[in-house]
């Protein structure tokens, strides 16, 4: 809120000072009192029940009673961004991925709401009400539209694979595909997936793209370009001239030690700068582990916090948020950016067209725009390559652009 305060545990303090105060407590104090629950009084990690209730036209989270607000937005904004849920909720799906399902916020309706960001609103309002000398306002930030390079390449960097690949096209009377193949690897085609440059010049802004780049070697879920080919390294310098480059975690970095420095190394080496940006491939992740783990690498930026197969706030809010590490009980300086909308899960999990994902992306940009906040969105080079059955997501992506700057 960019709001200068002062926190003290000191009662005495507290009562002597005559300025604008509010009161954080179980018991009513002075000033404006918000009351507390038990959650941000206790060190313990154990699994609790949350209830909510309707607040302002907001599910709002830790009912109280004797307060300015008729819930606690204190317990309910850390319940939220710590993840407190997923440390207590130990059910995964096959790739170790917490289930959206189990969210308090998928369970009462609010999943597509920032949540936090209201109440945060909400706060703010009480305190100008009663000390109309206190000027603050939540802070804004660029609304983001991010890439996931999981392949570089359709037909280029795939080896005997892009041979065979012909083959077995010709064998199946797929003559034009055939023959688009060989032109690309011939030089004579722009390989399909290649439109790096065309998204940097629609977006033109290289403080609002980023590309998350898939740098790996070949695995079962890994199916990236050969980190090695010229014309890949190529691309990623072309996308650092316009945006912003993250490293994009191979699915096996999770299991393996040493792989995820070495792919942000060999990265930062082709396009001549530190990797500080991430995002997890398969969005797969497990708390703590990974993000301590990146930010032992120099990761200061996290894009993760979001789920694969549904549109929404995971950590309940459209703002960047420090993340705090809840098991060691510490504060820390990696940086979580949360995203609202990918194409995939419209287009892929819920089986939405072009159309039906433009309406869901534009209600939920009405959502983030209500609290002042930013849109964060992910986008996957296959699927702005707009062919088969992707056709037409190219005009979802500029779309969304030209919305977000409506």
């Amino acid at each position: 809120m960019g709001i200068e305060h002062e926190l003290t545990t000191e009662i005495s303090s507290f009562i002597d000072y005559s300025g604008p105060k509010i009161s954080y407590s179980r018991t009513v104090q002075q000033g404006l009192h918000f009351q507390a629950t038990d959650l941000l009084f206790s060190s313990e990690v154990q699994s609790i029940e949350i209830s909510s209730i309707e607040h302002d036209g907001v599910k709002a989270f830790f009912p109280v009673e004797q307060s300015v607000l008729p819930f606690d937005p204190f317990a309910a904004a850390f319940y939220f961004l710590s993840r407190y849920e997923e440390y207590t909720n130990t059910e995964r799906d096959r790739h170790g991925r917490f289930l959206a399902e189990n969210s308090a916020l998928t369970k009462s309706g609010s999943l597509t709401v920032p949540v936090v960001d209201h109440f945060a609103k909400m706060v703010l309002e009480k305190i100008q009400m009663a000390f109309p000398e206190v000027h603050g306002q939540l802070k804004e930030h660029k609304d983001l539209f991010t890439i996931d390079v999981d392949n570089g390449f359709a037909f280029k960097g795939r080896g005997l694979r892009s041979k065979a690949a012909i083959l077995n096209a010709q064998l199946k009377g797929k003559y034009a595909e055939a023959k688009e193949r060989k032109a690309v690897l011939a030089g004579t085609l722009q390989d399909p997936y290649d439109n790096y440059k065309k998204i940097c010049e629609y977006v033109n802004d290289p403080k609002a793209l980023i590309f998350f780049v898939l740098f790996a070697e070949r695995g079962e879920n890994d199916h990236g370009a050969d980190p090695g080919l010229k014309d890949f390294q190529e691309a990623i310098k072309e996308m650092s001239k316009g945006a912003e480059v993250g490293i994009h975690p191979s699915y096996a970095s999770n299991d393996v030690t040493g792989v995820l420095e070495a792919q942000a190394e060999q990265l930062g080496q082709v396009i001549g700068k530190s990797i500080i940006k991430s995002r997890q491939h398969f969005l797969r992740f497990d708390l703590p582990t990974t993000y301590r783990r990146l930010a032992s690498v120099g990761i200061t930026e996290e894009h993760s916090m979001g789920y694969a197969d549904r549109a929404g706030f995971r950590a309940g809010t459209c703002r960047p948020f420090k993340w705090y590490d809840l098991s060691n009980e510490q504060k820390t300086d990696l940086n979580v950016i949360p995203f609202a909308c990918m194409d995939t899960a419209y287009a892929d999990h819920l089986g939405l067209g072009p159309e039906g994902a433009s309406t869901k992306i534009k209600k939920v940009l009405g959502h983030v725009r209500q609290v002042n906040g930013p849109l964060v969105s992910v986008w996957h080079d296959r699927v702005l390559a707009g062919r088969d059955e992707y056709t037409g997501w190219w005009k979802v992506f500029e779309g969304s652009i030209d919305l977000c700057r409506s």
